[in-house]
């Protein structure tokens, strides 16, 4: 089977380059294009009763706190365009999109939204219990993706 539309789930774990070392392989068998997906972490801030004393501590905190975001989205931007980079290198369309939220649900929706023929990404490998407890984002995709899925299995 051809796979023209193949997107690939990434975040920046080492197991990240495999799956997409596997994505680009893909892609150059089938002439495909790439569509390079990395779920968004943002921490909220922590939440403070205000008092007139504190304000100026609050709003130091808060500044901090938007510089470091900054500078994480920074990180993570030049680290999507080094893969696509490496795509068009390599002789294939690529493209990244990013967002935040439940992890699962977006690459599902990002699949369905770029209509994509099959979607790439690896797995956490925990094991049965814990995936019955905290949930897989593996897990839910297999159940839920529009199209075919890829689980690249860990070192």
């Amino acid at each position: 089977m051809s796979y023209q539309r193949i997107l690939v789930a990434v975040d920046q774990s080492a197991q990240s380059q495999i799956v997409f070392e596997k994505a680009l392989e893909l892609a150059q068998k089938s002439s495909g294009q790439l569509m390079i997906f990395n779920r968004l972490t943002l921490h909220e801030p922590e939440s403070y009763s205000y008092s007139s004393v504190q304000v100026d501590k609050i709003v130091h905190h808060y500044q901090f706190i938007q510089d470091k975001l900054e500078q994480d989205l920074e990180r993570v931007r030049l680290w999507l365009t080094g893969l696509e980079n490496l795509a068009i290198e390599a002789g294939i369309k690529a493209e990244w999109d990013w967002k935040e939220g439940n992890a699962g649900r977006l690459i599902c929706q990002v699949a369905k939204d770029w209509d994509a023929d099959i979607i790439v990404m690896g797995r956490r490998g925990r094991t049965a219990i814990a995936e019955t407890i905290l949930g897989s984002v593996s897990y839910h995709v297999v159940h839920h993706a529009p199209c075919s899925v890829l689980i690249v299995q860990g070192k």
